[in-house]
C-alpha cells in the first residue's frame, strides 16, 4: 500500500478499516492492471490510467465503493 493511502486509512475505526481493506483487496485482485492512486485526499483504482472506482467514506463511517464513468 502506498504511504498517502495508509495514512487515509488509519484515520478511521476497526470497522470501517475492514470493510475499506476488503474492498480494496478484491478490487486489486481482479487484474494485475489495477493500480491505487491518491486524487481529491481519496483511493481510486486506475486501469491504463483511467479511473474506473474508488472508495469513499461517508460522515457516518460508511465505506462506499462507486463505480467512476
Amino acid at each position: 500500500m502506498l504511504r498517502p493511502l495508509k495514512n487515509y486509512f488509519s484515520k478511521f475505526d476497526s470497522e470501517t478499516l475492514s470493510c475499506l481493506e476488503f474492498l480494496r483487496k478484491y478490487i486489486l485482485k481482479l487484474d494485475s492492471t489495477i493500480r491505487e492512486e491518491r486524487k481529491y485526499e481519496m483511493p481510486f483504482c486506475c486501469i491504463k490510467n483511467k479511473i474506473f472506482c474508488y472508495l469513499w467514506v461517508h460522515k457516518k463511517n460508511k465505506a462506499n465503493l462507486y463505480w467512476y464513468r
